[in-house]
């Protein structure tokens, strides 16, 4: 039997986004997708539409993979366009744990993901503040996550550091990720100021010796190499704000570096 096809493209309903899927009548599909948490019928466009998340994307196509298969390529276009292409089409991967969820907190992952990308975090703190966000919704399953209060967050971090026995440093994105949503997303004032955090250990840095440093210097032969490692030791760079260095962020008169985008986006000299 020849299988279906569905095309998935973005579509503005009611000033939100979501992902509509355009495909010929079928009583099988149309149920399919009617059991996707956060799934709507839009009489406009006679289609059913999703949030933009990318589980909801894999759960659907792993529900209707005996019958259908995804289209991707305009959506693959317009989040290119829009510099969201990781979100949706990387590699389909079922993730049962998603279809535990209510609507309420679909909705609110979705809202959650929107306001990190429009704040213009970095991808890497994105992606930390989602799993971590996700994480306390895997634990709600049916519990809408906007009805907690501050005790309720108490309570869960203790279960975490209790049972899962977290590092400091995943606990404190932990929280960090919740309040985001609460403070941010929700707009409550300050709601976890009082949320005791775990202390961070303090740990010294392994610096290495002089004859240490030399022998280093000393072992590289190619010399695009040494200039690279020269600049990084010398003035203290992360290897991300190497790699961006250009002639022109060379100050040669006042022998200074101009550093683009550096750490929390400021410019540095």
């Amino acid at each position: 039997m020849q299988k279906i096809i569905v095309r998935l493209t973005l579509r503005s309903h009611k000033n939100v986004e979501r992902i509509f899927a355009f495909y010929d009548y079928n009583d099988g599909i149309n149920k399919l997708i009617r059991e996707i948490p956060g799934a709507k019928y839009s009489s406009t466009y006679k289609s059913w539409h999703l949030p933009v998340v990318k589980e909801l994307v894999q759960l659907f196509a792993e529900r209707v993979k005996e019958i259908a298969v995804l289209d991707l390529c305009e959506l693959r276009q317009q989040l290119v366009a829009k510099k969201q292409l990781p979100v949706i089409v990387r590699k389909i991967s079922h993730k049962p744990e998603l279809s535990q969820l209510c609507t309420e907190n679909i909705e609110a992952f979705e809202r959650y993901i929107e306001t990190l990308i429009l704040k213009a975090y970095s991808p890497s703190t994105i992606r930390t503040y989602k799993n971590e966000f996700f994480q306390l919704l895997k634990e709600l399953k049916k519990i809408p996550v906007s009805n907690l209060t501050c005790e309720h967050i108490r309570r869960y971090m203790y279960y975490c550091l209790d049972r899962y026995k977290l590092s400091e440093a995943t606990a404190n994105s932990r929280i960090n990720a919740i309040k985001f949503y609460f403070e941010q997303v929700l707009g409550r004032e300050r709601m976890l100021i009082e949320l005791p955090r775990p202390k961070m250990p303090l740990i010294l840095p392994k610096v290495l010796g002089e004859n240490e440093l030399s022998g280093l210097f000393r072992a590289l032969t190619n010399l695009k190499h040494k200039a690279i490692l020269f600049t990084a030791y010398s003035a203290g760079l992360r290897v991300s704000e190497v790699v961006k260095l250009q002639l022109k962020h060379v100050d040669s008169d006042r022998m200074q570096l101009f550093i683009e985008g550096a750490k929390v986006k400021r410019t540095d000299m």
